[in-house]
């Protein structure tokens, strides 16, 4: 036989937004995101202080190189209800391109026109989540006003972080064989027809910060008497364990998930000299394994062993480019 081996916090009067550094180069574009709290149009004093509410909020490209590309611009409007309920969302529409240097604005008439039928009643509060291929300076400016005795006057800014944009791609580990052939440990190299006792076990586990897949099995092949609690004096044996590295995330990314058991278990008496093959379905992480235990010579440490076909396995990533936070 062939052996293959919030409410971010609640900000009434004003909140301000600054970016972190520029992105580091990787396959996958990195964005960052900004979501911008916003209140718009005139509260009658069930939710917020009776007044005329206004946001704008303000956008820059910082990167002050003239020969830089200009920093690619989207935004997203989130309509929030009272009663935790959700007032729909206007996906991402394109808002303008900034070159090295460059603002513009967004305000109140921009929302409620963009948000469409979502704000029915001219009073509207949500979020605006301002996407950007590059580093922005995000500033949004809340004003209150109301000329009627007890009315809320009031105009304030503050800086809030941004966040990158982490989405969630999969990857797929095709079907690889592993040889493992386990170190002779005891007695002479030879099972003579005594078995042998064979004990097998797989298990995958994530390391290095969930960077990295492993496949770690063990093999106990020794001399026994037809039972697994009843070892030859003197018993020959091979025994071994072994990590093997499956799978190693790209930069910027760790493992979420995997689409396959974490462990098997295998065991069995040997009883003559051919290959025994063992196959395997579900989500069992192994397809199928081919041992060979006894033969006819010596074979502990040299022929005794087991050929491991792993299953495809689709991988979950969480796939973030890495940021550098030294602005010099």
């Amino acid at each position: 036989m062939t052996r293959f081996f919030s409410l971010a916090r609640l900000v009434v009067l004003g909140v301000a937004l600054a970016g972190l550094g520029a992105a580091t180069a990787w396959a996958q574009e990195t964005k960052r995101l900004y979501p911008v709290k916003f209140i718009c149009g005139k509260a009658d004093g069930s939710i917020l202080a009776p007044g005329a509410y206004t946001t704008a909020i303000n956008i820059l490209n910082p990167n002050e190189d003239p020969n830089a590309d200009p920093v690619q611009v989207r935004k997203e409007f989130s309509v929030a209800l009272p009663g935790e309920m959700a007032g729909g969302k206007t996906g991402f529409l394109d808002a303008n391109k900034l070159g090295p240097g460059e603002a513009y604005e967004i305000d109140c008439d921009d929302i409620i026109e963009q948000a469409r039928g979502l704000c029915p009643q001219g009073f509207c509060k949500g979020f605006a989540t301002i996407e950007g291929s590059a580093e922005l300076e995000v500033v949004a400016v809340y004003s209150a006003a109301n000329p009627d005795p007890g009315g809320v006057e009031a105009l304030h800014t503050e800086r809030v972080t941004g966040a990158a944009h982490c989405p969630a791609v999969t990857e797929t580990i095709p079907s690889q064989q592993i040889l493992f052939v386990p170190k002779h440990t005891r007695g002479d190299s030879e099972y003579d027809g005594h078995g042998p006792c064979v004990k097998f076990s797989l298990d995958l586990r994530t390391q290095d910060a969930a960077t990295t897949l492993l496949a770690s099995y063990y093999m106990h092949a020794y001399e026994c008497s037809g039972a697994f609690d009843s070892p030859q004096n003197d018993y020959t044996a091979a025994e071994e364990q072994r990590d093997s590295i499956l799978f190693s995330a790209p930069p910027g990314s760790r493992i979420l998930s995997y689409d396959v058991a974490n462990s098997m278990r295998e065991s069995y008496i040997d009883t003559d000299h051919s290959d025994d093959v063992f196959s395997y379905g579900g989500s069992n992480p192994v397809q199928a394994l081919v041992f060979v235990g006894d033969t006819g010579g010596d074979e502990a440490g040299t022929k005794t062993g087991v050929t491991i076909t792993l299953r495809r396995i689709n991988v979950k990533l969480e796939s973030c480019a890495a940021f550098d936070d030294d602005k010099g």
